[in-house]
C-alpha cells in the first residue's frame, strides 16, 4: 500500500513509474469493497489513480473496466455524503 501511495503521489515521476498489477488490484478490488462510510479516502485515491497513465490499462479493451466504473458511479446514488459525491465526480472528470 505504501508503494502505491508513493507512486501516485510522485508528480515528477507520474509518467515514468508504472504501477504493478498488485497495486492496481488493491484499488480496483480491495479498496472498492470497503464499507461506504470509509470510501472517502478510497475515492480520493481513485481520483489520483485516474491521473496516472497506468489507469488506461484498466479501460483498454471491450467492456474492460466497466464494472469498476459502475461501482464508482453507483456511489453518486447510494451515498448521502456530499464530500463523497464531490470526490466521485472529480474522479470521473479525471478520466477525460
Amino acid at each position: 500500500m505504501e508503494s502505491l501511495i508513493e507512486s501516485l503521489s510522485a508528480k515528477e515521476n507520474r509518467f515514468k513509474m508504472m504501477l504493478t498489477k498488485p497495486e492496481v488490484e488493491i484499488i480496483t478490488n480491495k479498496l472498492m469493497n470497503w464499507p461506504i462510510e470509509m470510501k472517502i479516502p478510497v475515492i480520493d485515491l481513485v481520483r489520483v489513480f485516474f491521473l496516472h497513465f497506468s489507469s488506461e490499462d484498466l479501460f483498454s479493451g471491450y467492456d474492460k473496466g466497466l464494472a469498476f466504473l459502475a461501482t464508482i458511479i453507483k456511489l453518486l446514488t447510494v451515498s448521502d455524503k456530499e464530500v463523497l459525491k464531490t470526490l466521485t465526480l472529480k474522479a470521473l472528470t479525471n478520466l477525460f
